[in-house]
């Protein structure tokens, strides 16, 4: 059971390429990745690293480390958290660390989300973002930004949250 689990959770990440192996590996562990209940919950963990070669050709080097956590049901809603350490050198002083940070939660019908995203870099004081997103009648989106200085913004067109988009992109990748 831990290979096909181990695949669900790497299509569940975005690689539709992947959930139709899937298919061709475990047909009942594909049904359980896309089930009309939703998304599995995962936890994934990346080392990145962009090779010295590159450094010493005059372009840049690092490494860091990207996690993501998503948790939560098609009854409940979802909740992702990120989270990213970079060390970045560029062969020109010392290296910069950036960290990045976000927690979104999708409500369970799919027309609301929150979002709280912070960045960090070198010694500066953090910059974030907080605030909700919600469909409109028609086609719209609301957008607040909640801040110092509280922003509403109207946006057209049709949209997608994340945990929706990813439903229908391996729903998609199911039927090819």
């Amino acid at each position: 059971m831990g290979l096909p689990r181990t695949l669900s959770v790497l299509a569940l990440g975005g690689a539709t390429l992947l959930c139709a192996k899937l298919a061709v590996a475990d047909p009942a562990a594909e049904s359980r990745a896309i089930a009309p209940q939703g998304l599995a919950a995962y936890r994934a963990v990346y080392q990145l690293s962009l090779s010295d070669a590159s450094l010493a050709a005059g372009g840049a080097g690092g490494r860091g480390r990207l996690s993501f956590n998503l948790s939560g049901s098609s009854c409940q809603g979802y909740q992702e958290i990120r989270h990213q350490v970079t060390e970045l050198r560029t062969g020109e002083g010392a290296p910069q660390l950036l960290e990045l940070r976000s927690a979104t939660f999708e409500t369970a019908d799919g027309n609301g989300f929150d979002f709280d995203f912070e960045s960090k870099s070198g010694g500066a004081a953090p910059k974030s973002v907080k605030g909700k997103a919600k469909k409109t009648s028609g086609s719209g989106l609301a957008v607040t930004l909640g801040s110092a200085k509280r922003r509403d913004v109207d946006l057209g067109g049709d949209a997608l949250f994340p945990a929706e988009y990813l439903k229908r992109t391996l729903a998609a990748a199911h039927n090819d």
